[in-house]
C-alpha cells in the first residue's frame, strides 16, 4: 500500500443530493452524506509503512477512516511530507 495524495481541507459540508450524484446509494439506501472540499492536492508514491513509523504506528497499520493526531504525531506527519499550506 502507498500513499496517494495529500490535501488541505478547505470547506466540509453534508449533502445527500450531491452525495447520490456523486457516489450514488448503498443496497440500505444510505450514502456518504459528508462531503470535503480539497485544495493544494500533492501526489506522492509513499510507503504506508513510512507514514506508519513516523507517527509511531505498526509497519503494517492501514491508513483508513478519520483520526486525530496529537500535535507531536501531526508535527511529525507535516515534517514527512513537507506540508506548509498557503490557505
Amino acid at each position: 500500500m502507498k500513499i496517494f495524495a495529500s490535501g488541505i481541507v478547505t470547506n466540509k459540508l453534508q449533502s445527500r443530493e450531491l452525495a447520490l450524484k456523486l457516489r450514488g446509494e448503498k443496497e440500505d439506501g444510505s450514502t456518504w452524506e459528508n462531503i470535503y472540499l480539497l485544495d493544494e492536492i500533492i501526489e506522492y508514491s509513499m510507503p504506508v509503512k513510512e507514514l506508519n513509523a513516523a507517527v509511531g504506528y505498526t509497519s503494517n497499520k492501514p491508513v483508513q477512516g478519520f483520526s486525530v493526531l496529537s500535535d507531536e504525531k501531526s508535527e511529525s506527519v507535516l515534517n514527512l511530507f513537507n506540508l506548509e499550506s498557503n490557505i
